[in-house]
């Protein structure tokens, strides 16, 4: 199965968020609610649009790389978006996880921003070194404790083949992903299968993209952007 993961998972707090504030806050006020569906149509979304819905105490944005395309090639340090930083002020003394992964290029990501500050954020292709900055948070530290490391470059020995670290795209991205969802993205889950948690939140075909989700200037277009056209 080739994966294509773009979600925004943040740690309910202790005052409930409605959806229309959350997309309003991000920029995206204009979306319309659709229809009700489970958490895979969500993550598979094909409408123009996003999904957002709850899964064990988090509120899940499935966003189709719309946000997760800028704040995981933001790589320059650990400032937040204009996007985090709403997110932040709407759920403040919480965790808010970014990950996103894509088969085609063995594509992944994952920012953690906690209580406000982004303590941690990775991106890496196949055909991108790996970029991090911030410490290694414990689901990473698990994956690379298998590891060797050859310079700079970490390799995994599995059933006799040497694998590199964008090779192991699923194995950090469902990883980072079960530290608050509480399951791997790949594990059968009634609520990733059947449960309608999720709403689909759409509008005019590729209107969503005009939203403003970030006020920094756009001087180029990183990677992951050239290839989404984002």
């Amino acid at each position: 199965m080739g994966w294509k993961v773009s979600m925004i998972i943040i740690e309910n707090g202790a005052v409930p968020v409605s959806d229309e504030t959350i997309l309003s806050a991000i920029g995206m006020g204009h979306l319309k609610p659709l229809e009700d569906c489970t958490f895979e149509e969500a993550m598979y979304n094909r409408d123009a649009g996003i999904a957002l819905g709850q899964v064990n105490n988090n509120t899940v944005i499935c966003d189709k790389y719309l946000m997760t395309a800028e704040s995981l090639e933001r790589i320059q340090d650990l400032s937040l978006t204009a996007a985090e930083s709403s997110l932040s002020s709407l759920f403040p003394d919480t965790e808010i996880l970014s990950v996103a992964c894509h088969s085609t290029v063995n594509y992944h990501g994952y920012s953690l921003i906690k209580n406000g500050e982004k303590q941690r954020l990775k991106y890496i292709t196949a055909d991108e070194p790996r970029r991090a900055m911030g410490k290694d948070l414990e689901e990473e530290a698990a994956i690379y404790a298998r590891s060797h490391r050859v310079g700079e470059q970490y390799f995994w020995t599995i059933d006799g083949d040497e694998y590199q670290e964008d090779q192991l795209m699923e194995e950090f991205t469902f990883e980072l992903a079960k530290r608050r969802l509480g399951f791997r993205l790949d594990m059968s889950n009634d609520i990733f299968f059947e449960e309608r948690s999720f709403r689909k939140y759409g509008s005019a075909k590729g209107e969503e993209r005009k939203a403003s989700i970030s006020q920094e200037p756009k001087e180029s277009k990183g990677f992951f952007r050239r290839l989404f056209g984002i």
